[in-house]
């Protein structure tokens, strides 16, 4: 698996967040994420912020307890154990798990 892009986490507020993304070029874009943005909803609002077309390869992981681990697409992030400390990695390949 392949590390493209790096996104940092932060927290808002209780209903609204925001996810600043930094790509590996250093550029900063915000997006604005509730509590029922799933995995591909986050990987479409990346791609339209950094004008990708193709999403299809893209899957997300966080760190957690010395270890990264694999987010659903289809549901929730933040029901996911993504906290605001937390760095979310959109890598290019696909999760076989």
């Amino acid at each position: 698996m392949v590390k493209v892009f790096i996104f940092s986490y932060c927290v808002v507020d209780l209903r609204e967040h925001v996810l600043t993304v930094m790509t590996i070029d250093g550029n900063k874009k915000k997006i604005r994420v509730n509590s029922s943005t799933t995995g591909q909803d986050l990987v479409n609002a990346f791609a339209e912020k950094i004008g990708l077309t193709e999403t299809a390869f893209f899957q997300l992981s966080h760190f957690s307890d010395g270890a990264d681990i694999w987010l659903q697409m289809r549901e929730p992030v933040l029901l996911q154990g993504v906290t605001e400390h937390s760095n979310i990695h959109v890598s290019l390949g696909h999760n076989q798990s």
